[in-house]
């Protein structure tokens, strides 16, 4: 099924999970503020480094067959687990429509955008039949 097993669903999902967690952070914690500018840019400072690493280790593993170079996953799990954890102060940083009000606002709406992911996650693997299990 297209839905569980795209790199296009998958990216167009991640956006929308990250953009909506943003709008709801906004609307309920106190101190962060973001307008349709800082949402554009925040989304895309957040989701885009995390795909192109993704990219880049897909490529490398599809183009020789196995993962030859364990440096190269293991530097890019680094990669991607630190930009999961930061990306969203990095993102408060560069953006200026954008900001998070302090550490537990950071915390919360990190919570919020994981929560609405795995949210999501579950609802696609629930609903979307396996073609594996077939």
């Amino acid at each position: 099924m297209w839905l569980r097993n795209s790199r296009l669903a998958g990216f167009v999902s991640g956006i929308a999970v990250t953009a909506i967690g943003l709008v709801i952070g906004a609307v309920l914690l106190p101190g962060t503020t973001i307008d349709w500018r800082g949402l554009l840019i925040a989304v895309a400072v957040i989701d885009l480094p995390p795909t192109g690493i993704d990219w880049y280790l897909r490529r490398n593993s599809e183009m020789h067959g196995h993962p030859q170079h364990l440096g190269r996953w293991g530097l890019g799990f680094l990669l991607l687990t630190g930009w999961v954890l930061g990306g969203l102060a990095v993102a408060d940083w560069i953006t200026p429509h954008f900001d998070i009000g302090g550490v537990w606002q950071y915390a919360v709406l990190w919570l919020v955008i994981f929560c609405l992911g795995f949210a999501y996650w579950k609802i696609v693997t629930t609903v979307v039949p396996d073609s594996d299990l077939d």
